[in-house]
Parts: C-alpha cells; sequence; structure tokens
C-alpha cells in the first residue's frame, strides 16, 4: 500500500465517523424542518403574534374605520348597501385557533388537515374590522384555510363570505378585472416571490376609484447597526427560513410607488416591544392605502 493510501485512510479512520454523524445529523434536520421548527418556535410565535397583535390594534383600527363609510363602486352592490372587499394573506402563518385560548382548542393546518397543535395563534384577525356589509373573497395558500373556517363559523358570523381562494397574491386570475372596492394586504409584500407581480394584480382587480389598505414592516430608512442586522438576515436565508419567507429587508413605499396607482398615503411608525425583543427587528412600519 502506497504512503497516500496510507494516509487516505488515516484521514478516512478519524474523519469518517464524524463526517457521517454530521451528513446524517443534517440530513435528519433537513427532512424533519417543519416539524422541528414547530416544536422549537410554537412558543415563541405564540407570545410574538400576540405582542405584536396588541401592539398594532389601534393602527388597524385607524386604517380601518374608512370601510364603514366605503360606498361600492358596483351599482347592485351600492343599492343594496353592501361593498366587496379580496384580503389577501388570512394568515401566512401555520397556526391557528378557535377565538378565546382559555379552555378553546387549537388547530394546526398541517399536511394532513387540522390537528391539535400546542399554540394559539389568531387566524383571519382582519376580519374583526370589516363592517357587516362585507361581501369578501378571502386568498390565502394554506389550503385548509375553509376548513378552518367552516369549524370556527363565529369568526365570520358578522361577514358573508363569497369566496375562499387557495392562490398566492401574484396569481389572482379567476378574479375579474376591476370587480373590487377593497383589497386588503397586511403582512404580505415581506414574503411575496414576487411584490411587483402581487402589486399588479392587486391593481387589477380593483374597480376604478377602489381602495388597497396597507400595512407592511420594512426595512430601516436610515442606515443604522438595526438595518446591518436586517441585510444580513434576510440575505443570510435565516430569518426567511425561520418565518415563512419574510424578509426583514424590503422597501415597500418604494414597491408601492411604482405600481401606478392613482392616489397613495401612508406613514411610518415604529412597533417596539421589550417583552418580544425580535419584534424590534421589524420595527419600522409603513401603514396606508392606495386609489386606483
Amino acid at each position: 500500500m502506497s504512503a497516500s493510501d496510507m494516509l487516505i485512510l488515516s484521514y478516512i479512520s478519524a474523519y469518517g465517523l464524524p463526517m457521517l454523524s454530521l451528513l446524517g445529523l443534517i440530513l435528519i434536520l433537513m427532512t424533519n424542518f417543519k416539524k422541528v421548527k414547530s416544536k422549537l418556535f410554537s412558543k415563541f410565535l405564540t407570545k410574538f403574534e400576540q405582542s405584536y397583535g396588541q401592539a398594532m390594534k389601534r393602527h388597524k383600527e385607524a386604517l380601518f374605520a374608512p370601510l364603514d363609510k366605503l360606498e361600492s363602486l358596483d351599482w347592485k352592490l351600492r343599492n343594496e348597501g353592501l361593498i366587496r372587499v379580496l384580503e389577501i394573506g388570512v394568515r401566512t402563518g401555520s397556526l391557528c385557533v378557535i377565538p378565546g385560548c382559555d379552555g378553546g382548542r387549537s388547530y394546526q393546518l398541517g399536511e394532513r388537515g387540522l390537528s391539535e397543535p400546542s399554540c394559539p395563534l389568531p387566524y383571519g384577525e382582519n376580519l374583526k374590522y370589516y363592517p357587516r356589509n362585507s361581501r369578501v373573497t378571502l386568498v390565502d395558500k394554506n389550503i385548509y384555510l375553509q376548513s378552518y373556517f367552516e369549524a370556527n363559523p363565529s369568526r365570520i358570523s358578522h361577514l358573508k363570505v363569497e369566496r375562499f381562494m387557495v392562490s398566492h397574491g401574484d396569481d389572482l386570475r379567476s378574479v375579474p378585472s376591476n370587480s373590487v372596492d377593497v383589497v386588503v394586504a397586511t403582512l404580505v409584500l415581506c414574503s411575496a416571490a414576487n411584490v411587483g407581480a402581487v402589486l399588479r394584480e392587486i391593481r387589477r382587480v380593483l374597480a376604478p376609484g377602489g381602495k388597497y389598505y396597507f400595512m407592511e414592516h420594512v426595512r430601516e430608512r436610515s442606515p443604522t447597526s438595526l438595518r446591518m442586522v436586517q441585510l444580513l438576515l434576510s440575505a443570510s436565508g435565516l430569518w426567511p427560513a425561520v418565518f415563512d419567507g419574510c424578509h426583514l429587508d424590503r422597501d415597500a413605499a418604494r414597491s408601492i410607488e411604482r405600481a401606478s396607482f392613482k392616489e397613495l398615503s401612508y406613514k411610518y411608525v415604529s412597533v417596539e416591544d421589550s417583552s418580544v425583543p425580535l419584534l424590534n427587528l421589524m420595527k419600522s412600519h409603513l401603514i396606508g392605502s392606495a386609489t386606483k
């Protein structure tokens, strides 16, 4: 046996088993990533969502207040005192519950349907802000969205849901052009595969004069250390992997400004919570509306 063969054999003997073990561990983690992530982050995500919901409550109330006085651009709906609303991304996460966690049963929307999970997150949290005269189309990528609301009818009892659509925001082809009074999309652009396509679809389905209401977390506007962290976490893929494709470094205002809406009004707000430090990584928010 040559010296080189002996050297190779010694390397295999010394490092072969550790390397194979490491590769095996990586394969196991990759194969079971969703399950591992769910177990590791379920409690954290519950706290995160609850804190976020409380922090944004007054902003959502102000954002959706104009819906109460809105008149439909469709004469038939207007004569009946109704409006048509389409919401994109009812919730892009995977966990949801029946209202009232105390004693309530929670569900996880998984590959096999509804199952019992460990943590409660609200699904369809914007719906409570819609007026009773709303006729709603709900668009979400989760195939079990309709099953959830059928199991929890109280969450939509004040609304008439015309349709459930399993789709992403960049593919609304089954929705006629110029047919919707209002499009609502909150925390959608941060995880959209094609932001421009989502905005084009929103503009297309809106009737002339229709409103697009948005609320998006955005990157810091000034070159601070926080902005650098946002860029690194997004570019590395770490934050998107944990938070369902979400990016911390997107400039939603610039994207919406380029979408050719007739009117655009927005403001920046800062949301912080010392009890959930990671929430501070997405503290800058863009809130507003655009008119077709």
